[in-house]
């Protein structure tokens, strides 16, 4: 609407003053409001709305901070309650900035705890994995390749297993040697069944059935390889255990290599 008026203003001032002069000055008098009426046709009246929206949000949003300060600080002049209820404003931001700061601070000391927890539990969980070792593992280290209990001074005397396996494994040139007849791997069988933690019958019919082509010597030497690594950590394990560790680790390396046994 104000554009429309400014718009028939223009225009009815131009005709005037147009209709007063003479014939030339006349016709540039009406060229003028006409060229500026066409041109406030092209104007887009939208940035002249858009301009007052604005003013009036910046009025309404200005409202309720001057009301907010002035039931704040009542005995406050209103300009100086408005200034007063900034700065408050601007303090409570400053605060808050604060608040957040600390927050993330203690955040990373939360964190920091976590991991140091996380830490102490694994240390923890590990001494309690070798504490478990030793409890179930300490026995059967003790025992050689042949079923005899070594002490530390690698003195040896009869064990639970002695009568069984002398008959079945000896040592030849510095090395051990097994039998892989079907009456030996009935007595390996046998003692796994009675004593699983025992290493030494799980490398001996792993060897056996490799030499036999069959695939599931890897199995029982995996199995045989697991049990020696807990029981070499044991101290004063039986010396064997460290021979039998030690054949496994290259022969799991090199499946291709063939081992001879009796």
């Amino acid at each position: 609407m104000v554009t429309l008026i400014l718009k028939i203003a223009v225009v009815v001032a131009g005709w005037l003053i147009g209709f007063k002069a003479d014939k030339k000055r006349r016709q540039l008098y009406l060229a003028i409001p006409v060229l500026i009426t066409i041109a406030f046709l092209f104007v887009d009246g939208s940035d002249i709305k858009k301009l007052g929206n604005t003013v009036k949000s910046l009025l309404a949003s200005y409202k309720p901070i001057e009301k907010t300060a002035l039931e704040r600080y009542p005995d406050l002049p209103k300009e100086k309650a408005i200034r007063k209820y900034l700065e408050d404003l601007n303090k409570i931001g400053d605060e808050n900035k604060q608040l957040r700061e600390d927050h993330a601070k203690n955040l990373q000391k939360i964190e920091s705890l976590e991991k140091e927890g996380s830490k102490n539990k694994r240390q923890l969980t590990e001494q309690q994995a070798k504490l478990d070792i030793i409890q179930e593992f300490t026995e059967v280290a003790s025992w050689n390749h042949i079923g005899e209990t070594e002490s530390g001074g690698g003195v040896s005397f009869s064990g639970p297993l002695s009568g069984l396996l002398n008959k079945r494994v000896t040592e030849r040139n510095g090395r051990i040697v097994w039998q892989c007849n079907p009456e030996a791997l009935k007595d390996y069988q046998r003692i796994i069944k009675q004593y699983p933690r025992y290493p030494f019958p799980y490398w001996y019919i792993g060897m056996c059935l490799k030499e036999a082509r069959d695939p599931s010597w890897k199995s029982y030497a995996t199995k045989g390889l697991e049990l020696f690594m807990k029981t070499t950590t044991i101290p004063k394990h039986s010396l064997s255990h460290d021979s039998g560790l030690k054949s496994l680790k290259e022969t799991l390396q090199e499946s291709g290599r063939p081992l001879s046994g009796n």
